[in-house]
């Protein structure tokens, strides 16, 4: 059983949170669930518009291990935020649907959606944890910190592979100006900087805290990225290791961007820019990016049809 006081009381007050919210702010936080869980909604019915489904039909990989690795690829970052919580504030196996809508939330919509849905998800469950702002903050920094070491320990093993890859190309794909790409990248390596140069101030949560929290964080970083690699090879095990190392370092980069929403789709065309000449890789990675996208509709639109028919039932 964990010691720390901070872990064990139910109600106690994180370190560096801010006091308890007024009235307003209360209320601000109480709509602030349905608001995302409708915007979800609206998400995935304009997304169902523009897809493609005969494509996504015809690209179907007929391997059952291709299946069996996706699944655990997709439920593994919720597992492990729902371990990190878990081990935070011991939160009950409900809290599974709200880490899920928060992974949705930050596919769909754009990047820390999720992380304010969850934080007041978290604020009405007052009875796990007087104010969960400090443990969201230095969870989302440390998630953060994971993937940005990873995506640089990536950059530097794949750098002869990728540097050829233009960022004017890029920025025209993203829809963004080279300016704010550049800025984006920046954060890539600013935020670990910032984070090692003030961490003290930074962080609420104990050392040990954040030592646990790092390293599941880092976990779900190698394991994603393992398992995605583990996929596309599974699916075209022709293809050279060092393809995969080229792909799985974009997607490492563009996970990072915090300017770009649906980076799976965005994802799907840079690889296909940087891989254009072998038709079964460009397809494969489509088709990777639009298997998520479905997943995350699919997930959106039931539980946000869920939430709205458990307020209608509370009331």
């Amino acid at each position: 059983m964990n010691s720390d006081p901070l872990v064990s009381s139910p109600t106690a007050v994180w370190p560096g949170d801010p006091s308890p919210l007024k009235t307003r702010a209360n209320l601000l936080v109480r709509w602030l669930a349905p608001a995302i869980s409708l915007a979800i909604l609206i998400a995935v019915l304009f997304a169902l518009r523009n897809v493609r489904w005969h494509e996504v039909r015809d690209a179907i990989p007929t391997s059952i291990e291709f299946w069996i690795v996706f699944a655990i690829y997709y439920f593994v970052p919720v597992i492990l935020d729902w371990a990190i919580f878990r081990y935070l504030w011991g939160i009950p196996a409900s809290g599974f649907t709200a880490l899920l809508r928060k992974l949705v939330s930050n596919d769909l919509l754009f990047g820390y959606v999720g992380e304010v849905y969850f934080y007041s998800w978290a604020r009405k469950k007052m009875e796990m944890v007087a104010s969960p702002f400090g443990a969201v903050k230095d969870t989302a920094i440390l998630s953060a910190l994971a993937g940005n070491i990873a995506t640089l320990i990536m950059m530097a093993f794949a750098y002869p592979l990728v540097q050829q890859l233009q960022f004017h190309i890029i920025s025209e794909r993203l829809r963004v100006s080279e300016t704010m790409l550049w800025v984006s990248v920046f954060m890539v390596v600013g935020i670990p900087t910032l984070a090692i140069v003030f961490g003290n101030r930074l962080f609420s949560l104990t050392r040990v805290q954040l030592w646990v929290v790092g390293s599941l964080q880092m976990a779900r970083v190698v394991a994603t990225t393992g398992l995605s690699a583990l996929a596309w090879s599974l699916a075209l095990p022709q293809v050279a290791f060092s393809e995969w190392i080229v792909l799985a370092t974009i997607r490492l980069i563009i996970s990072r961007l915090p300017f770009v929403s649906q980076k799976d789709l965005v994802f799907a065309g840079i690889a296909v820019l940087t891989v254009g000449r072998d038709f079964e890789i460009a397809a494969l990675i489509t088709f990777w990016a639009a298997i998520q996208f479905v997943a995350h509709m699919f997930f959106g639109g039931v539980l946000g049809i869920g939430y709205f028919v458990n307020m209608k039932v509370k009331k």
